[in-house]
């Protein structure tokens, strides 16, 4: 990382030469992974503030499979 020399500079020029003029797929391309990453972090902070492990999100999701399809008695008991 450069020490900042305090000059005023256009980002929107750096960002071009970096990643490509914008409509361009390499520009596209680092756009999708910089919201990916921003979304991931965003996520993840909030799980830490509401006190979700990575375990919580398996508890909620797990659903039982019956081992067989039901029958139509198995139906009629269920309604």
């Amino acid at each position: 990382m450069q020490p900042n020399d305090h000059k005023i500079r256009n980002y929107d020029l750096i960002i071009d030469e970096t990643f490509g003029k914008q409509g361009t797929p390499e520009r596209a391309k680092a756009e999708e992974d910089a919201y990916n990453f921003y979304s991931g972090q965003f996520s993840q902070n909030v799980s830490k503030e509401r006190g979700f492990s990575p375990l919580h999100y398996f508890d909620f999701h797990i659903v039982p499979s019956l081992p067989f399809a039901p029958t139509n008695a198995d139906k009629q008991n269920l309604i």
